[in-house]
C-alpha cells in the first residue's frame, strides 16, 4: 500500500475482536484554549476507526476540525445551529445543546458508519472567540492492528 492510500476498514468493523484492534478512548475535562488559538487534542498515527466524539464548550465561536488521511472537515458550533442541526443525525455532527444563557454548547458525532482511516486521524479545536474558552471532550476510537491491516489489504 502506498503512503498516500487509504484502506476501507468498515467492512471489517463487525469482526473487530481480540487481536485485531485495541480500544483507544480519551476523556479531557476543563481544557483551556486561548482566544483565536488551535489545539490538537486527538492525534492517532496509523490505522483506526473513529466511533464517537462529544465536545462541550463555553463558546459558540468554536470549530472542531477532523483531519484523516489527507482529508479535512471543519464544523463550527454556531454554523451547526444556524443550519438547524440541533437533532440527532447519525452520519453528521449535531448539537445536543445550544444554551446561550448558560454558555453551554455540546456537539456530538455518533455515525452509523464510523470514520475509518489507515494513516492518521487528528482532531483539533479552534477557539475563534475573543476570549479564552473551556472545553470537555470524550472520544471513542479503535486502533487497528497490523494483523487486520494485512487482511484488509489482501481484499483490495
Amino acid at each position: 500500500m502506498a503512503a498516500n492510500e487509504s484502506v476501507n476498514l468498515i467492512p471489517f468493523y463487525p469482526f473487530l475482536y481480540e487481536d485485531f484492534f485495541e480500544p483507544e478512548s480519551i476523556s479531557l475535562e476543563d481544557e483551556y484554549i486561548a482566544a483565536d488559538q488551535k489545539l490538537t487534542f486527538f492525534a492517532h498515527e496509523g490505522a483506526g476507526i473513529l466511533q464517537f466524539l462529544f465536545l462541550k464548550t463555553d463558546t459558540a465561536d468554536f470549530d472542531i476540525i477532523i483531519e484523516a488521511d489527507g482529508k479535512e472537515t471543519t464544523n463550527n458550533i454556531k454554523s451547526l445551529y444556524e443550519l438547524g442541526l440541533t437533532f440527532p443525525l447519525r452520519n453528521f455532527f449535531f448539537l445536543a445543546r445550544y444554551d446561550t444563557s448558560a454558555n453551554i454548547y455540546c456537539v456530538v458525532y455518533d455515525p452509523l458508519s464510523p470514520l475509518s482511516f489507515s494513516r492518521y486521524c487528528h482532531i483539533t479545536a479552534h477557539n475563534k472567540s475573543a476570549a479564552a474558552a473551556k472545553f470537555t471532550t470524550v472520544i471513542s476510537a479503535v486502533k487497528i492492528t497490523e494483523k487486520l491491516l494485512k487482511i484488509a489489504e489482501a481484499e483490495v
